[in-house]
């Protein structure tokens, strides 16, 4: 996927930040990539995605603070630090281990161990590699996982199996990850040094030992979202198609399920805060958690309006009609939203569901930023066209 570059903000000596506009053709995607000196070279300190250039920079900003100020004490100085600190010391000097010796046992007691990760550090990979090639190592342990798309185990497979350290096939597995970059020298480094210790398993009588990817219910460039419910993984890899058509054959037995959701949509509509909104800049969490909305496109400009129409005239009674199947599949309801100005915003509003979030979301309904502006001071209805969307 192209991109296009956003520009830069630095810290002198602690912190950079790299800014790249996504191209996508309904709203606005931010990519804010961190950096870290260590030992003379900026290291990738992480990423995530915002709606704007204004967040990005307040989210720079953020980062900036500790270096700009010292922080304020968070509790008062310790008037005898030796005596503060001896319980402690003593506790470890009685239990403390060195990291390999202390996981090689767990490895050999347990089915399952998982170890924390310290993204894109040198000494957190280093120690990958010495537990590896750690004699008893291949002894205890049969699959590592790691933090990777599933769709290129094959490629893991093919590697671990060839007969000579050909890391070709690691590097195409890592370029075919995130599209703005997240593998590096050091995780590349550590497949090469599992190969070896793979080679030599047949000799532990019949030892089994591959390299898989974390398994992400068959959904490749998904997996930096959240899994989703634990129930997903009987439908397979369109998991969560099925579970949507299975909560739209639902909601038509249920109707107060679409009807509750509607009522929560506009109760987030009348509460929303306008005044922090009314530019449409903070789009990415005007609705609160659990209630959805997609607009046919300018999510930014809805929200916008929303917030410069119900802040000047707010909105009065709220009715929501009897749920019914639209042309398409959908749950749909009818509403009539009446201002206090006495004018009234009327139509349906299609729903469906997303199985990830396990909330209804509304479709394209309530899309009054792109209907023509209403006259002021007489009543008015608008009809938007029901969502064009299957379930």
């Amino acid at each position: 996927m192209p991109v296009t570059r956003g520009g830069s903000r630095y810290h002198p000596g602690r912190y950079a930040l790299v800014l790249a506009r996504i191209p996508h053709p309904r709203r606005t995607i931010i990519d804010v990539r961190g950096f870290e000196p260590v030992k003379g070279q900026w290291l990738n300190a992480g990423n995530g995605v915002l709606g704007s250039v204004e967040q990005a920079r307040e989210a720079f900003a953020e980062a900036c603070e500790p270096y700009l100020a010292p922080p304020a004490p968070k509790r008062l100085p310790v008037a005898d630090p030796q005596t503060h600190l001896k319980p402690f010391v003593d506790f470890l000097k009685e239990r403390a281990e060195a990291p390999l010796p202390f996981a090689i046992p767990a490895l050999s007691r347990y089915r399952i161990v998982i170890m924390g990760e310290a993204h894109h550090r040198p000494r957190y990979w280093a120690f990958n590699t010495s537990l590896v090639r750690h004699p008893d190592f291949a002894r205890h342990v049969g699959t590592i996982y790691l933090e990777l798309p599933s769709h290129n185990q094959g490629l893991v497979d093919r590697f671990l199996a060839q007969s000579r350290c050909d890391p070709n096939l690691v590097i195409r597995t890592l370029r075919d990850m995130l599209w703005t970059g997240w593998p590096d020298q050091s995780m590349f480094e550590f497949f090469p040094a599992v190969w070896p210790v793979n080679q030599g398993l047949p000799k532990l009588a019949g030892a089994e030992f591959t390299a898989a990817m974390s398994h992400t219910w068959g959904q490749p460039r998904n997996w930096r979202r959240s899994l989703g419910p634990l129930d997903a993984w009987p439908y397979g890899d369109d998991w969560e198609s099925k579970i949507r058509r299975r909560q739209v054959q639902r909601s038509l037995q249920q109707p107060e399920l679409i009807t509750q959701a509607a009522e929560r949509l506009f109760a987030a509509l009348r509460q929303a805060d306008y005044e922090r909104y009314r530019n449409g800049s903070n789009w990415g969490t005007f609705l609160p958690e659990g209630v959805a909305y997609q607009v046919d496109r300018h999510f930014d400009s809805w929200v916008a309006r929303v917030c410069q129409t119900f802040s000047r005239n707010p909105i009065k009674a709220v009715d929501v009609g009897t749920v019914f199947q639209n042309p398409r599949g959908l749950p749909a309801v009818p509403y009539e939203v009446t201002l206090a100005d006495g004018r009234v915003l009327e139509g349906t509003l299609p729903f469906t569901y997303l199985p990830r979030q396990q909330v209804w979301m509304g479709m394209q309904g309530m899309d009054w930023h792109l209907q023509h502006p209403l006259p002021d001071g007489k009543p008015a209805s608008v009809k938007p066209n029901p969502a064009a969307a299957t379930p």
